[in-house]
């Protein structure tokens, strides 16, 4: 079976990525100057040259699905940091330990006044 990330597959990964960031610059030149005689270079550099040079491959990394859990992930430490400064000098705790005993407390309490 053969590896998804030789390293050919890296250089062509990062060849495209060149690439595409080279259409991007064609775009700002596109916009900034009103150069639209520069439109064809800026596709064949922002789709046509990547997709030759991955021959079709799709190298996916997820990396929504990372944001998605980072977006999470940010939200909860920001939370956590609220109810900390919430809190003040009267409990004097890291986060961790908000999460861990702080946050359940406060869960049950609303389930009982709501029940």
């Amino acid at each position: 079976m053969e590896r998804r990330d030789s390293l050919a597959d890296i250089e062509a990964m990062a060849d495209a990525s060149e690439f595409i960031s080279m259409g991007d610059n064609i775009s700002r030149e596109i916009r900034v100057n009103m150069n639209w005689s520069l439109l064809p270079n800026m596709g064949t550099c922002s789709s046509v040259a990547p997709c030759m040079l991955l021959k079709g491959k799709s190298f996916y990394p997820r990396f929504p699905e990372w944001l998605g859990k980072n977006s999470s992930q940010r939200k909860a430490m920001r939370l956590s940091k609220e109810l900390k400064f919430a809190m003040g000098f009267k409990a004097q705790t890291n986060r961790r330990s908000i999460q861990l005993e702080v946050v359940p407390l406060i869960l049950q309490e609303l389930y009982t006044l709501l029940a």
